[in-house]
């Protein structure tokens, strides 16, 4: 099968052709209309001309998702008094049992939260401070040279907790 109905919009810009069964649904739900044998025009044009080729040139630099400096602000974050506790002190009315208890049920569950948010965290944290360490010690270990490369590699492997094999 090929792509034998070419495709264009009402400026006249081409597109690439398309099947006749799609052509023809297109047509039938109201998205082109035929305007020659073997030739529709788009109700409304695509947004992005799949045509064009993307610019693989320009490389983009993705940056870390999470720095240590992040993490150190969330967990601080986290760590202050949070004013919702208070609020929710001052809403408990003695008389009402059951909107007390549903308060404090919010309370804990919010306490669940950070706390669990808490120790993701402090696991990043630990995670990004190890591959920095680890990347000193490479560093320097192969500035050293009286260490083989076999060694700092071992060595780097033993402290990311990698298995090295010989």
């Amino acid at each position: 099968m090929r792509k034998t109905v070419l495709v264009s919009d009402d400026s006249g810009k081409e597109y690439e052709p398309t099947f006749e069964k799609r052509a023809r649904g297109l047509v039938k739900k109201g998205r082109a209309r035929w305007i020659g044998e073997n030739r529709i025009c788009l109700a409304s044009p695509p947004d992005h001309d799949f045509r064009k080729e993307s610019d693989m040139s320009e490389t983009k630099k993705i940056e870390p998702a999470a720095t240590v400096e992040y993490v150190l602000g969330q967990i601080e974050k986290l760590s202050e008094e949070p004013a919702y506790i208070r609020e929710a002190i001052e809403k408990i009315d003695n008389s009402a049992p059951e909107k007390s208890q549903a308060i404090a049920a919010v309370v804990e569950a919010r306490e669940s939260t950070n706390r669990a948010a808490l120790d993701f965290y402090r696991q990043i944290y630990s995670d990004l401070n190890l591959g920095a360490h680890a990347m000193t010690v490479l560093e320097k270990a192969a500035a050293t040279p009286n260490i083989p490369m076999g060694e700092v590699t071992r060595m780097l492997n033993q402290l990311l907790g990698l298995e090295y094999k010989n």
